[in-house]
């Protein structure tokens, strides 16, 4: 169970009517591994703050006009943010947050691989608002070494009892011969303080946030049917908005199909026939939602998923009634790239909708209610946290239920499911407050 956050916010600046909000995406991770009780007062490292829009990469000549007919382009979505009210609501935010866009940041390379590369401190340069922790001395053989573990399941078979870090004020770890331990099963830090998960083999530490649920593991049919089982299991009554194994909100970011994917061969990717881990997510997800749940689905820019997101939604009975943007902007409020460019959008779309009345015998026709997030791009596909977004959207503030599919770090009282949950978790992403 969820409970609110009063300690910092990652917000910036909202207008008044909260259509757009510049968060702070490195702070809004760090404030949803903690409690009002028990804050997060750690940073996570970041990227370099990006500085300057990247260099265009919009089509030149024949050739590159051919790779266009031939579909190499960004197919993009029908838009409900013209280009207009985006140069207008950047200029807006540029004109009440003269500060940058984003805050101090703890950053690593970008080219930070789980092989291991040379980590430096970093700084966001050329404001009064920046911090340097490096100094010129420092030799080469005195930098870092940064080596993220991985989170690799190969081999990992059957499934395994729950973990349940207890709620003792001593016992504040669990100890587990390698990441293989914990996977295919449910790991839960029943404590109102953050928790330690240790794998003796490889010396890696992961933290386990207050009251935060955990499963890792790959998304297919067998997976879905034993989170089903344990869900219903945790949850085995009522709350005051939820039935038995039931969410108040649900958030999915899936791996779809694109040409980054295909080249990393790092993700399952859903296909574009709508195959893969959210066809299983289609058939058994739709029973773990609330009467009243709020959903909410990451997708890219090309109509074809869109299109399999929208009809995903409508499958689960749920209405499309939101769509938020999150503009990609550099630390002085520029688009990190062309708006309308042939080859990448300098954008993600998320969609949100809640579950129809069951008493109506068709949909409803309502407006898609529109919504500006404006950020600072951190780790690649590393998106802001929603919780401090989503939070007054929930029947209580104080106490709901929150479910992340395809999460890349767990969140403080939510359920974290997919094969990268403890991805940023691990001890080595977190620079300790002195």
């Amino acid at each position: 169970m969820a409970t609110s956050l009063q300690y910092r916010s990652s917000i910036l600046y909202q207008n008044d009517q909260q259509t757009l909000t510049l968060i702070d995406i490195p702070t809004s991770i760090a404030v949803a591994q903690g409690t009002c009780s028990y804050p997060c007062q750690d940073t996570p490292y970041s990227v370099r703050a990006i500085e300057r829009p990247f260099p265009s990469v919009e089509p030149k000549g024949d050739k590159s006009s051919l790779h266009l007919q031939l579909g190499d382009s960004v197919d993009v979505a029908p838009s409900l943010f013209s280009k207009d009210i985006i140069i207008e609501k950047l200029s807006e935010t540029r004109r009440l947050r003269p500060k940058l866009f984003c805050l101090q940041r703890i950053s690593v390379p970008e080219e930070t691989r789980p092989r291991g590369v040379k980590r430096k401190i970093d700084e966001v340069s050329g404001s009064s608002d920046t911090l340097n922790l490096e100094t010129e001395s420092r030799k080469s053989s005195d930098v870092i070494k940064f080596v993220e573990p991985g989170l690799s399941l190969e081999g990992v078979t059957g499934w395994h009892e729950h973990l349940i870090l207890p709620p003792a004020p001593r016992l504040n770890e669990v100890v587990v011969a390698d990441i293989q331990g914990v996977a295919n099963r449910v790991v839960h830090n029943s404590r109102l303080g953050t928790g330690r998960l240790s794998c003796t083999r490889n010396a890696q530490t992961y933290r386990l946030p207050p009251l935060s649920f955990c499963v890792l593991c790959d998304i297919n049919d067998t997976s879905a049917a034993y989170f089903s089982n344990a869900v219903r299991k945790i949850y085995p009554e009522p709350s005051s908005s939820a039935a038995p194994g039931q969410f108040d909100f649900v958030l999915l970011d899936p791996p779809w199909h694109n040409k980054s994917v295909r080249r990393s061969g790092t993700y399952k990717a859903n296909t574009r026939g709508g195959s893969g881990p959210m066809k299983t997510l289609c058939h058994m997800l739709g029973s773990h939602f609330a009467p009243q749940a709020v959903v909410a689905c990451w997708i890219t820019n090309s109509p074809a998923v869109r299109r399999i997101a929208v009809e995903t939604f409508d499958q689960w009975g749920v209405e499309l009634n939101e769509e938020w943007r999150w503009l990609k902007t550099t630390i002085h409020g520029e688009l990190v790239g062309e708006i309308n460019g042939s080859w990448r959008r300098p954008y993600e779309t998320l969609l949100l909708g809640r579950m129809r009345d069951p008493t109506q015998s068709s949909p409803k026709v309502h407006e898609v209610h529109k919504r500006l997030i404006v950020a600072v791009p951190d780790f690649h596909s590393r998106k802001p946290s929603l919780r401090e977004l989503i939070e007054p959207m929930m029947p209580s503030r104080s106490e709901y239920r929150a479910l992340e599919i395809f999460a890349r770090n767990l969140t403080a009282g939510w359920w974290s499911w997919g094969d990268e949950v403890l991805k940023y978790n691990w001890e080595g992403y977190w620079a300790e407050t002195a």
